[in-house]
């Protein structure tokens, strides 16, 4: 069942994981907008140590730093169902009037980040059954993968050149990969 109109994306998983399980443990206690991006920090720094991200170069000052990463990653809790909805910063210059602004688990969060310290294989559970649940393209996604495996043929940098050069557009890319 496709929703009527549905602006949604598809979350992130690999990133999604480690830092929803670190913001729910540190949000037992609760925590202001600026303690939860200083740990988005710590998180993608231990990340990078692990070998499982990156940490790249800031735009802006470390004041400021993984203020979007933060919002969005809050945002998405919100979402699921783990923390108390409330305003969040839409642009960096509201970003002094949320720093100081305390985040509540629900009573799912609190649920949810009880596993995510003691039972990482529930944690997974809970944030994907949340997941399939509030995000309609992810569902949309999996219930195609019930109905077959998705293909996706390889093409050469020359063929993606041709097509360009051509003016072919998503009916050349339907028929190609038809055919292959």
């Amino acid at each position: 069942m496709k929703p009527k109109h549905c602006s949604d994306t598809i979350p992130r998983l690999q990133k999604l994981v480690p830092h929803m399980k670190d913001q729910l443990i540190g949000l037992r206690s609760e925590s202001t907008f600026e303690q939860i991006r200083k740990r988005y920090g710590n998180t993608v720094d231990r990340l990078a140590i692990q070998g499982l991200g990156r940490r790249t170069a800031s735009r802006v000052g470390d004041k400021d730093q993984y203020w979007t990463s933060t919002r969005d990653l809050l945002d998405e809790a919100m979402r699921l169902g783990f923390v108390e909805r409330q305003r969040l910063p839409s642009n960096r210059r509201y970003l002094d009037a949320h720093r100081d602004r305390l985040h509540n688990l629900t009573e799912l969060g609190i649920e949810v980040s009880e596993e995510a310290e003691s039972d990482m294989s529930k944690f997974c559970d809970r944030l994907s059954e949340a997941i399939y649940k509030h995000h309609p393209y992810f569902r949309s996604l999996l219930d195609s993968l019930r109905q077959g495996p998705l293909n996706c043929p390889e093409v050469t940098e020359g063929e993606v050149e041709h097509a360009r050069r051509n003016g072919l557009k998503t009916s050349y890319w339907v028929n190609l990969a038809k055919e292959r």
